[in-house]
């Protein structure tokens, strides 16, 4: 089975979002950050699908999910995935906002 590692970053940033949605719809703010996560463990078991993103981090992948991108490292042992941050898809991002 492959394992999804959740950084400290990107359990603050799913709370985010989950905030920002829910001022207007709690049950859409549940169910985005839900497809979020199944994300998350689609990626685990299919890392290949994200986009090379070297120029912010070596070995950092992303992968874009509705109005967010996720931002991970494929993991060898165990197989999976760790998730450094999951943002807003129009900001912009510079390797200091992944740290």
């Amino acid at each position: 089975m492959a394992s999804v590692k959740i950084s400290r970053l990107a359990e603050e940033d799913l709370v985010e979002i989950w905030k920002y949605i829910a001022d207007d719809n709690p049950t859409a703010a549940t169910q985005t950050v839900e497809a979020i996560e199944a994300r998350f463990h689609l990626l685990a078991k299919q890392p290949e699908m994200g986009r090379n993103r070297s120029e912010l981090r070596e070995g950092l992948q992303s992968h874009p999910i509705d109005n967010y991108i996720i931002f991970f490292f494929a993991t060898k042992r165990p197989k999976g995935v760790e998730i450094i941050r999951v943002l807003e898809g129009h900001r912009d991002i510079t390797s200091d906002t992944l740290k």
